[in-house]
Protein backbone atom coordinates (compact mmCIF):
# COMPACT_ATOMS: atom_id res chain seq x y z
CA UNK A 1 0.00 0.00 0.00
CA UNK A 2 2.84 2.02 0.97
CA UNK A 3 4.50 1.60 -2.48
CA UNK A 4 1.14 2.28 -4.35
CA UNK A 5 1.07 5.84 -2.98
CA UNK A 6 4.53 6.86 -3.43
CA UNK A 7 3.55 6.12 -7.20
CA UNK A 8 0.50 8.13 -6.82
CA UNK A 9 2.21 11.32 -5.38
CA UNK A 10 5.16 10.76 -7.88
CA UNK A 11 2.48 11.14 -10.65
CA UNK A 12 0.96 13.87 -9.20
CA UNK A 13 4.18 16.22 -8.82
CA UNK A 14 4.98 15.11 -12.42
CA UNK A 15 1.82 16.15 -13.80
CA UNK A 16 1.60 19.57 -11.75
CA UNK A 17 5.19 20.22 -13.22
CA UNK A 18 4.18 20.18 -16.87
CA UNK A 19 2.36 23.20 -16.16
CA UNK A 20 3.95 26.31 -16.43
CA UNK A 21 5.37 27.56 -12.89
CA UNK A 22 3.57 30.59 -13.24
CA UNK A 23 0.63 28.38 -12.66
CA UNK A 24 2.34 26.44 -9.71
CA UNK A 25 2.72 28.99 -8.27
CA UNK A 26 -0.77 30.79 -7.91
CA UNK A 27 -2.64 27.70 -6.99
CA UNK A 28 -0.07 27.19 -4.22
CA UNK A 29 -0.97 30.56 -3.25
CA UNK A 30 -4.17 30.36 -3.28
CA UNK A 31 -4.25 26.86 -1.75
CA UNK A 32 -2.62 28.72 1.09
CA UNK A 33 -4.53 31.28 1.64
CA UNK A 34 -8.04 29.30 1.37
CA UNK A 35 -7.12 27.32 3.84
CA UNK A 36 -5.35 29.77 6.28
CA UNK A 37 -8.05 32.21 6.40
CA UNK A 38 -11.52 30.50 4.80
CA UNK A 39 -12.88 29.23 7.88
CA UNK A 40 -12.77 32.35 9.41
CA UNK A 41 -15.22 33.66 7.85
CA UNK A 42 -17.61 31.08 6.95
CA UNK A 43 -19.95 30.95 10.25
CA UNK A 44 -21.30 27.70 11.48
CA UNK A 45 -23.21 26.93 13.88
CA UNK A 46 -22.23 23.29 14.58
CA UNK A 47 -19.23 22.97 16.99
CA UNK A 48 -18.01 19.83 15.30
CA UNK A 49 -17.96 21.51 11.97
CA UNK A 50 -16.45 24.33 13.34
CA UNK A 51 -14.05 22.72 14.92
CA UNK A 52 -13.29 20.78 11.31
CA UNK A 53 -12.55 24.17 9.76
CA UNK A 54 -10.50 25.34 12.35
CA UNK A 55 -8.38 22.14 11.42
CA UNK A 56 -8.09 22.56 7.92
CA UNK A 57 -6.46 26.04 8.80
CA UNK A 58 -3.78 24.20 10.59
CA UNK A 59 -2.75 22.18 7.43
CA UNK A 60 -2.23 25.34 4.92
CA UNK A 61 1.25 25.15 5.52
CA UNK A 62 1.27 21.02 4.24
CA UNK A 63 -0.93 21.74 1.25
CA UNK A 64 0.90 24.96 0.05
CA UNK A 65 4.25 23.40 0.22
CA UNK A 66 2.82 19.79 -1.84
CA UNK A 67 2.12 22.72 -4.20
CA UNK A 68 5.38 24.50 -3.82
CA UNK A 69 7.02 21.43 -4.80
CA UNK A 70 5.93 21.28 -8.70
CA UNK A 71 6.49 24.90 -8.58
CA UNK A 72 10.09 24.58 -8.18
CA UNK A 73 10.42 21.43 -10.95
CA UNK A 74 8.54 23.43 -13.33
CA UNK A 75 10.99 26.78 -12.94
CA UNK A 76 13.95 25.04 -12.92
CA UNK A 77 12.74 22.51 -16.04
CA UNK A 78 11.92 25.98 -17.64
CA UNK A 79 15.27 27.58 -16.70
CA UNK A 80 17.10 24.30 -18.41
CA UNK A 81 14.98 25.31 -21.31
CA UNK A 82 15.82 28.28 -22.04
CA UNK A 83 19.54 27.35 -22.15
CA UNK A 84 18.69 25.03 -24.85
CA UNK A 85 16.23 26.93 -26.64
CA UNK A 86 18.15 28.78 -29.63
CA UNK A 87 18.25 32.29 -29.21
CA UNK A 88 17.37 34.77 -31.85
CA UNK A 89 18.87 38.30 -32.39
CA UNK A 90 18.27 40.64 -34.36
CA UNK A 91 21.42 41.64 -37.04
CA UNK A 92 22.00 44.81 -35.54
CA UNK A 93 22.96 43.37 -32.32
CA UNK A 94 26.33 42.43 -31.57
CA UNK A 95 26.25 39.30 -29.77
CA UNK A 96 29.38 37.22 -28.24
CA UNK A 97 29.15 33.68 -28.58
CA UNK A 98 28.43 31.54 -25.53
CA UNK A 99 31.30 29.86 -24.14
CA UNK A 100 31.61 26.24 -24.60
CA UNK A 101 29.29 26.38 -27.47
CA UNK A 102 29.29 26.42 -31.61
CA UNK A 103 27.29 27.15 -34.25
CA UNK A 104 25.09 29.82 -35.33
CA UNK A 105 22.78 31.58 -32.50
CA UNK A 106 20.01 32.10 -35.20
CA UNK A 107 17.68 28.92 -35.92
CA UNK A 108 17.94 29.93 -39.90
CA UNK A 109 21.18 31.08 -40.11
CA UNK A 110 22.53 27.67 -39.72
CA UNK A 111 22.13 26.47 -43.13
CA UNK A 112 25.64 26.90 -45.08
CA UNK A 113 24.76 29.49 -47.33
CA UNK A 114 25.67 30.57 -50.58
CA UNK A 115 28.59 32.53 -50.75
CA UNK A 116 27.96 35.70 -53.37
CA UNK A 117 30.45 37.87 -54.56
CA UNK A 118 31.56 40.83 -51.99
CA UNK A 119 29.98 44.19 -52.53
CA UNK A 120 32.77 46.88 -52.25
CA UNK A 121 31.64 49.74 -49.70
CA UNK A 122 30.69 51.96 -52.64
CA UNK A 123 27.50 49.93 -53.47
CA UNK A 124 26.45 50.84 -50.32
CA UNK A 125 25.76 54.50 -50.88
CA UNK A 126 22.88 56.08 -52.65
CA UNK A 127 22.68 55.76 -56.25
CA UNK A 128 21.81 58.49 -58.79
CA UNK A 129 19.45 57.51 -60.67
CA UNK A 130 18.75 58.69 -64.52
CA UNK A 131 22.91 59.06 -64.52
CA UNK A 132 25.66 56.91 -66.48
CA UNK A 133 27.53 56.78 -63.10
CA UNK A 134 24.02 55.46 -61.01
CA UNK A 135 23.56 52.79 -64.41
CA UNK A 136 26.99 51.31 -63.77
CA UNK A 137 26.45 51.33 -60.49
CA UNK A 138 22.75 49.76 -60.54
CA UNK A 139 24.49 47.23 -62.65
CA UNK A 140 27.62 46.27 -60.42
CA UNK A 141 24.88 45.59 -57.89
CA UNK A 142 22.43 43.19 -60.12
CA UNK A 143 25.93 40.85 -60.92
CA UNK A 144 27.14 40.93 -57.34
CA UNK A 145 23.66 39.35 -56.27
CA UNK A 146 23.88 36.34 -58.63
CA UNK A 147 24.71 33.40 -56.43
CA UNK A 148 26.74 30.62 -57.68
CA UNK A 149 24.53 27.30 -57.51
CA UNK A 150 25.94 25.23 -54.96
CA UNK A 151 27.46 21.41 -56.44
CA UNK A 152 24.76 19.10 -56.11
CA UNK A 153 25.51 15.58 -53.88
CA UNK A 154 25.01 12.90 -55.28
CA UNK A 155 23.32 10.94 -51.85
CA UNK A 156 20.99 11.78 -48.79
CA UNK A 157 23.46 12.05 -45.73
CA UNK A 158 23.15 14.18 -42.42
CA UNK A 159 25.82 16.80 -44.07
CA UNK A 160 23.26 17.45 -46.38
CA UNK A 161 20.80 17.35 -44.22
CA UNK A 162 22.33 20.32 -41.79
CA UNK A 163 23.47 22.02 -44.74
CA UNK A 164 19.68 22.35 -46.65
CA UNK A 165 17.96 25.54 -45.58
CA UNK A 166 14.72 25.32 -43.30
CA UNK A 167 12.08 25.86 -45.91
CA UNK A 168 13.85 22.58 -48.08
CA UNK A 169 14.10 20.95 -44.68
CA UNK A 170 9.92 21.16 -44.66
CA UNK A 171 9.53 20.52 -48.08
CA UNK A 172 11.82 16.79 -47.77
CA UNK A 173 10.08 16.32 -44.76
CA UNK A 174 6.69 16.40 -46.81
CA UNK A 175 8.41 14.09 -49.47
CA UNK A 176 9.33 11.70 -47.08
CA UNK A 177 5.57 11.32 -44.72
CA UNK A 178 4.35 10.84 -48.10
CA UNK A 179 6.31 8.16 -49.13
CA UNK A 180 5.93 6.58 -45.66
CA UNK A 181 2.21 6.89 -46.53
CA UNK A 182 -0.59 9.49 -46.36
CA UNK A 183 -1.21 12.92 -48.13
CA UNK A 184 1.14 15.97 -46.59
CA UNK A 185 0.63 19.23 -47.18
CA UNK A 186 2.70 22.19 -46.29
CA UNK A 187 1.18 24.75 -44.64
CA UNK A 188 1.19 28.51 -46.02
CA UNK A 189 4.34 30.55 -45.48
CA UNK A 190 3.77 32.88 -42.23
CA UNK A 191 2.32 32.38 -38.39
CA UNK A 192 1.52 28.44 -38.68
CA UNK A 193 0.39 28.04 -35.27
CA UNK A 194 2.45 25.15 -34.46
CA UNK A 195 2.22 23.28 -37.54
CA UNK A 196 4.32 23.16 -40.46
CA UNK A 197 2.20 19.84 -42.27
CA UNK A 198 -0.94 18.48 -41.95
CA UNK A 199 -1.10 14.63 -42.80
CA UNK A 200 -4.47 13.12 -44.13
CA UNK A 201 -6.00 9.53 -44.98
CA UNK A 202 -7.35 9.50 -48.19
CA UNK A 203 -9.82 11.86 -50.03
CA UNK A 204 -10.34 13.27 -45.75
CA UNK A 205 -10.49 17.34 -45.43
CA UNK A 206 -9.03 16.81 -41.50
CA UNK A 207 -5.60 15.92 -41.15
CA UNK A 208 -4.42 12.73 -38.74
CA UNK A 209 -1.73 13.96 -37.83
CA UNK A 210 0.64 17.32 -37.32
CA UNK A 211 4.21 17.92 -38.18
CA UNK A 212 6.22 20.59 -36.42
CA UNK A 213 10.02 21.02 -38.35
CA UNK A 214 12.72 22.79 -37.16
CA UNK A 215 15.73 23.09 -39.08
CA UNK A 216 18.23 23.42 -35.81
CA UNK A 217 21.91 21.68 -36.40
CA UNK A 218 23.56 23.56 -33.46
CA UNK A 219 20.99 23.09 -30.84
CA UNK A 220 18.83 20.37 -29.36
CA UNK A 221 15.41 20.65 -29.07
CA UNK A 222 13.45 21.59 -26.00
CA UNK A 223 10.76 20.30 -24.03
CA UNK A 224 8.68 23.61 -24.51
CA UNK A 225 8.12 23.21 -28.57
CA UNK A 226 7.81 19.57 -27.92
CA UNK A 227 4.90 20.14 -25.45
CA UNK A 228 3.37 23.49 -27.37
CA UNK A 229 3.41 21.25 -30.33
CA UNK A 230 1.46 18.44 -27.72
CA UNK A 231 -0.90 21.41 -27.31
CA UNK A 232 -1.48 22.05 -30.34
CA UNK A 233 -2.90 18.47 -31.19
CA UNK A 234 -5.73 19.05 -28.55
CA UNK A 235 -6.51 22.32 -29.85
CA UNK A 236 -7.08 20.73 -33.15
CA UNK A 237 -8.33 17.64 -31.89
CA UNK A 238 -5.90 15.50 -33.64
CA UNK A 239 -4.49 12.88 -31.85
CA UNK A 240 -0.66 11.91 -33.68
CA UNK A 241 2.01 14.59 -33.47
CA UNK A 242 4.94 14.25 -35.48
CA UNK A 243 7.95 16.44 -34.64
CA UNK A 244 11.05 16.98 -37.06
CA UNK A 245 14.29 18.35 -36.82
CA UNK A 246 17.59 18.24 -38.46
CA UNK A 247 19.53 17.98 -34.90
CA UNK A 248 18.73 15.90 -32.13
CA UNK A 249 16.71 16.63 -28.41
CA UNK A 250 16.93 16.86 -25.07
CA UNK A 251 16.77 13.91 -22.77
CA UNK A 252 13.11 16.03 -21.10
CA UNK A 253 11.74 16.39 -24.62
CA UNK A 254 12.28 12.36 -25.16
CA UNK A 255 10.56 11.93 -21.55
CA UNK A 256 7.61 14.05 -22.49
CA UNK A 257 7.36 12.60 -25.29
CA UNK A 258 7.35 9.05 -23.55
CA UNK A 259 3.99 7.07 -23.60
CA UNK A 260 2.03 9.58 -25.91
CA UNK A 261 1.43 9.71 -29.97
CA UNK A 262 4.38 11.60 -30.13
CA UNK A 263 7.10 10.85 -32.58
CA UNK A 264 10.35 12.80 -32.50
CA UNK A 265 12.33 12.06 -35.37
CA UNK A 266 16.17 13.81 -35.41
CA UNK A 267 17.92 13.98 -38.44
CA UNK A 268 20.16 10.82 -38.03
CA UNK A 269 16.78 9.01 -37.84
CA UNK A 270 15.82 10.77 -40.64
CA UNK A 271 18.96 9.53 -42.66
CA UNK A 272 18.89 6.12 -41.68
CA UNK A 273 15.35 5.91 -43.04
CA UNK A 274 15.73 7.62 -45.96
CA UNK A 275 18.96 5.18 -47.05
CA UNK A 276 16.85 2.06 -46.19
CA UNK A 277 14.61 2.71 -48.85
CA UNK A 278 14.80 1.71 -52.14
CA UNK A 279 17.23 3.84 -54.86
CA UNK A 280 14.41 5.36 -56.95
CA UNK A 281 12.63 6.63 -53.84
CA UNK A 282 16.25 7.79 -52.18
CA UNK A 283 16.79 9.89 -55.65
CA UNK A 284 13.44 11.41 -55.80
CA UNK A 285 13.47 12.62 -52.32
CA UNK A 286 17.49 13.58 -53.04
CA UNK A 287 15.79 15.79 -55.69
CA UNK A 288 13.36 17.42 -53.24
CA UNK A 289 16.31 18.36 -50.88
CA UNK A 290 18.78 20.26 -53.45
CA UNK A 291 16.02 21.38 -55.87
CA UNK A 292 17.19 25.18 -56.96
CA UNK A 293 19.27 27.51 -54.63
CA UNK A 294 18.71 24.84 -51.63
CA UNK A 295 21.42 26.41 -49.31
CA UNK A 296 20.28 30.29 -48.86
CA UNK A 297 17.41 31.19 -46.57
CA UNK A 298 13.80 32.16 -47.75
CA UNK A 299 11.93 34.84 -45.86
CA UNK A 300 9.65 33.31 -42.76
CA UNK A 301 7.69 36.56 -44.40
CA UNK A 302 7.84 36.68 -48.44
CA UNK A 303 8.78 33.49 -49.30
CA UNK A 304 11.03 34.89 -51.29
CA UNK A 305 15.39 34.16 -51.26
CA UNK A 306 17.31 36.80 -48.79
CA UNK A 307 20.13 38.02 -49.86
CA UNK A 308 23.59 38.55 -48.49
CA UNK A 309 23.86 42.26 -47.23
CA UNK A 310 26.82 43.89 -45.24
CA UNK A 311 26.48 46.62 -42.50
CA UNK A 312 27.86 49.73 -44.16
CA UNK A 313 28.17 52.23 -40.46
CA UNK A 314 28.26 52.07 -36.65
CA UNK A 315 29.66 49.37 -34.43
CA UNK A 316 29.15 46.39 -36.19
CA UNK A 317 30.31 48.20 -40.05
CA UNK A 318 31.56 45.56 -42.20
CA UNK A 319 29.58 42.67 -41.03
CA UNK A 320 27.30 40.56 -43.06
CA UNK A 321 24.02 39.40 -42.77
CA UNK A 322 20.78 37.91 -44.30
CA UNK A 323 18.10 40.42 -45.36
CA UNK A 324 14.62 40.59 -47.57
CA UNK A 325 14.63 41.56 -50.72
CA UNK A 326 11.51 43.53 -49.77
CA UNK A 327 13.36 45.80 -47.24
CA UNK A 328 12.19 48.40 -45.83
CA UNK A 329 8.31 46.46 -46.38
CA UNK A 330 10.06 43.56 -44.39
CA UNK A 331 12.79 43.69 -41.66
CA UNK A 332 13.41 40.02 -41.50
CA UNK A 333 17.14 39.92 -40.67
CA UNK A 334 19.02 36.34 -40.24
CA UNK A 335 22.62 36.60 -38.58
CA UNK A 336 25.37 35.26 -41.49
CA UNK A 337 28.19 32.60 -40.20
CA UNK A 338 31.06 32.93 -42.69
CA UNK A 339 32.79 29.92 -41.35
CA UNK A 340 29.82 27.54 -42.08
CA UNK A 341 30.77 28.79 -46.22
Amino acid sequence: MAARRRKKNTHFFDDMAELPWQVNAAITVVAFLGLKYLPFFIDLKSPMLHGAMSGLSSLAPLVGFMFLVPTVMSAVSAYKERKSYPPVYPASMKVKKPSGRSGPLDPWAQQQPVRKEPVSPSSERQLSPGTSDGLQELESLREAEVYHEPQKPQSISLDLIWKIEWKRFEELCRAYLEVKGGRAETTKIGPDGGVDINLFKGKSDKPFAIVQCKAWNAYKVGVKPVRELFGVMAAEGVSTGIFMNTGSYTREAVAFAKGKKLLLISGEDLVKSILEMPDEIQSKLLQVATEGDFTTPTCPRCDTKLTLKKVSSGKNAGNEFWGCKSYPRCRITLKYKPEMV
